[in-house]
């Protein structure tokens, strides 16, 4: 007996987000298409990732269509498609205001982020205020992160000295010393 085969029928829709973040890595998926061997992704421009499989992880890039074949002996399926929009990162600065504190300074309401609305983090940081006195003197890292309204996060950290402050102020005037 001789047995005839065909190429794979077209796979069914492809499942996965359709609003991701830029350079966010998502999933995407069909179902087995019958008498497949492998599948052949095509991602838009400048994303990665690979697989001969049923699913996909990519790391996006710029929108466009992500498409798949189905793939056997005799030949490959008509490809099905799934449009994606990429939304960029939000641009996020920090600029600590102040940038230094002594050890038994009051907490401190932390601000200098942009764009407004995000949230502070670091050692001694509770809701957006640090406390110096649990920390002792050196050199800390604040990071500030926001999340847009198409859930696009990024982040910026700055550094904020916590010093030891002894009682010795700064003099900028003249000083005259006499035995």
């Amino acid at each position: 007996p001789v047995t005839i085969l065909d190429p794979p029928s077209a796979p069914g829709s492809i499942s996965g987000p359709t609003s991701i973040c830029e350079s966010s890595t998502n999933t995407y998926s069909i179902a087995a298409v019958s008498g497949a061997t492998s599948y052949v992704w095509d991602l838009p421009p400048g994303w990665s990732g690979s697989s001969s499989g049923t699913s996909i992880s990519a790391t996006a890039a710029a929108g466009g269509d992500i498409s798949v074949i189905a793939q056997n002996a005799c030949g490959s399926s008509s490809p099905q498609s799934l449009t994606i929009t990429v939304n960029p990162l939000p641009v996020v600065s920090l600029v600590l205001s102040p940038d230094f504190l002594c050890e038994y300074s009051a907490s401190e309401i932390l601000s200098g982020g942009t764009p407004a609305g995000g949230t502070y983090t670091g050692s001694g940081v509770s809701a957006n205020s640090l406390d110096p006195s649990g920390l002792s003197a050196g050199t800390y890292v604040i990071t500030y992160t926001y999340t847009d309204a198409n859930f696009c996060t990024a982040t910026s950290t700055d550094n904020i000295v916590i010093d030891a402050c002894l009682g010795v102020e700064e003099w900028n005037g003249d000083m005259n010393v006499y035995p």
